[in-house]
């Protein structure tokens, strides 16, 4: 958990003399229920990891990132909020995009705009694809190899990101986060009802 040195002694103040009741998770947010009502919350960010300043690593699954001296390192700013509140642990970004990618439906439709046969889609992709991640301990070399996690990494590196048929993988940030898609397989949702009307007129 990432303070400044203001936010990081309100906190020591906070939580001083009271006793760890239970913990608890959800994807990458974790809590800890504490005596007098109160329970601390927090991500675990991008790495999945906490770093304590000066304190030796613990890993539950070893990953490659040299954080070195700097403070706080990269990658590792958790956000940290007190709640009372229920809450979803929501899906990731790769995750999200993969089901989408699986189940050939554009990040920009809304959820309200698809059909029984594309929801029921989605609920089987958003399963399987969670089911073969866990299956393999999230080791991504693993994954399929007709994801589109492997081949969408390119971004930004000189070349044009595509999927091993040649298929070109594009970007488009909807709601504030960036998601990878394939044009041809994932049609723009205009694009999609121009589609179906040609497809019903046939």
């Amino acid at each position: 958990i990432v303070f400044t040195n203001e936010r990081g002694s309100e906190l020591e103040t906070l939580l001083s003399g009271r006793k760890l009741l239970d913990t608890g998770r959800r994807g990458k947010q974790f809590w800890l229920t504490l005596s007098g009502g109160l329970c601390l919350l927090m991500h675990f960010g991008m790495t999945g990891e906490i770093h304590v300043q000066g304190e030796k690593q613990n890993h539950y699954r070893k990953i490659d990132i040299d954080v070195g001296t700097v403070w706080p390192p990269r990658f590792t700013k958790f956000e940290m909020e007190l709640t009372g509140k229920e809450f979803s642990a929501g899906v990731g970004n790769w995750i999200a995009d993969e089901v989408l990618y699986q189940s050939r439906i554009h990040p920009q439709h809304l959820a309200c705009s698809l059909d029984e046969q594309q929801t029921t889609t989605l609920l089987h992709q958003l399963k399987d694809v969670c089911n073969k991640a866990v299956e393999v301990n999230a080791e991504s070399k693993l994954f399929p190899k007709d994801w589109l996690f492997h081949y969408r990494w390119s971004k930004g590196k000189g070349r044009q990101p595509a999927m091993p048929s040649g298929l070109r993988i594009e970007f488009v940030t909807v709601g504030g986060r960036t998601s990878a898609f394939v044009p041809e397989l994932q049609p723009a949702p205009a694009a999609a009802k121009k589609r179906k009307a040609e497809s019903d007129d046939e």
